[in-house]
C-alpha cells in the first residue's frame, strides 16, 4: 500500500520573522529552491490562477466567474486545504481592526503565505498543504476537511473594497502555501488572551 504525498509543486512560505517565532512554530526552514521561471506580475497571476483552478469542478466556468469579478468554489483536499481563523482572533493578534494593517500583519506572521478574507472579514482562510488538517491542531481555528468547498475571490482582487471577499495576502507563486506552524503561533496568543479575559469576567 502506498502513502499519498503532497503534490511536488507545493512549497511552504519562507521565513521572514524572528528565531523566537520559528521556535514557537517548530519549523525547520526548507532547503533552498531554484527561482521560478515565472518572471512578470501578469505571468505570476496567470500561473497562480491556473494552479488554483485545478481544484475547480468546472475550470471554464470558474475562470469566467473570476473574469466577471465573482467568487468561485474550489475544492479542498486535492491541491491544498484551508485553515479558517476567526476574524476577531486575527484582529486581536494584529492589534488593529484596519484591513490594511491586518493584511500586513498576516503577510509578516505567515511569511507571505496566501490568505483569503471572506465577506466583511468575519473569517480568514489560510491556504495550507492538504495534510495540515490531519497533522496539526490549530487553537481557536478550524482546518477544513477534504472535500470542503471554499469560496475564492479573483486572484487580482487584493484589496478590501465594500466588504467583499479578497486576498488579504495574495499567493505569490503557484503552490506557495502557509506553514501550519505559523498559523498556530499566530492564533495561540489571541486564544490565550481570550481564555484569560473570560476567566477575569467570571471572577
Amino acid at each position: 500500500m502506498t502513502t499519498a504525498e503532497e503534490p511536488s509543486d507545493v512549497e511552504l512560505a519562507r521565513p521572514l520573522l524572528t528565531p523566537e517565532v520559528w521556535e514557537k512554530a517548530a519549523w525547520t526552514p526548507p532547503v533552498e529552491v531554484t527561482a521560478s521561471a515565472v518572471t512578470t506580475g501578469a505571468e505570476r497571476t496567470l500561473a497562480v490562477e491556473h494552479w488554483l483552478l485545478t481544484a475547480a469542478a468546472d475550470v471554464a466556468q470558474s475562470r469566467s466567474a473570476w473574469k466577471e469579478g465573482a467568487l468561485t468554489l474550489l475544492r479542498c483536499g486535492a491541491r491544498f486545504t484551508a485553515v479558517r481563523i476567526p476574524g476577531d482572533t486575527v484582529r486581536a493578534a494584529a492589534g488593529s481592526s484596519t484591513a490594511g494593517v491586518v493584511d500586513a500583519f498576516l503577510a509578516e506572521s505567515l511569511a507571505g503565505g496566501p490568505v483569503i478574507a471572506d465577506h466583511g472579514q468575519r473569517s480568514y482562510y489560510a491556504l495550507v498543504p492538504r495534510s495540515a488538517g490531519k497533522s496539526r491542531r490549530h487553537p481557536g481555528c478550524e482546518a477544513l476537511e477534504p472535500g470542503t468547498w471554499i469560496a475564492v475571490p479573483p486572484v487580482r482582487r487584493t484589496a478590501c473594497t465594500n466588504g467583499e471577499a479578497y486576498w488579504a495576502v495574495p499567493m505569490s507563486e503557484p503552490g506557495l502555501l502557509c506553514h501550519p506552524g505559523l498559523i498556530a503561533a499566530l492564533a495561540q496568543p489571541a486564544a490565550s488572551f481570550g481564555r484569560a479575559d473570560s476567566a477575569q469576567r467570571r471572577v
